[in-house]
């Protein structure tokens, strides 16, 4: 039986839980809310390649058809710097039929700030 040990990340369920939110339709149409999230100097490459910065991505998730549920999975947290964690994941879209698309793999730099949690950067990459 494999050994389980703790969780060296103590922000590990936080942040999770706050990138989570930012797969949701509801969240992902409340500027305000994405914004809150996001650190003024958020910059994102998108699994297309694309860059963009806080502004661009706020626009676009306001405007964003959904093609069906972000699902994610697999995360791994570690603590680069006191205040500074690197979040790792997996995600798909699941679409109506059930099928995954999208597939990626994804990175979150967060940072605590005195705002609280705030996501800085974000990378997705896409599998093949």
């Amino acid at each position: 039986m494999a050994e389980i040990r703790p969780d060296p990340c103590p922000a590990h369920q936080v942040l999770r839980d706050l990138e989570e939110q930012l797969h949701c339709p509801k969240v992902r149409k409340n500027p305000d809310r994405v914004a809150e999230l996001l650190h003024p100097d958020f910059f994102e490459i998108g699994r297309s390649g694309k860059h963009f910065d806080r502004q661009s991505i706020v626009g676009a998730l306001r405007a964003e058809k959904s093609t069906g549920e972000i699902c994610s999975a697999d995360y791994e947290a570690q603590e680069v710097a006191p205040g500074m964690v690197l979040l790792m994941y997996r995600s798909w879209v699941e679409t109506e039929q059930g099928d995954k698309d999208r597939e990626a793999l994804r990175t979150s730099l967060w940072v605590r700030t005195e705002a609280g949690w705030l996501l800085r950067f974000h990378q997705g990459t896409p599998t093949v």
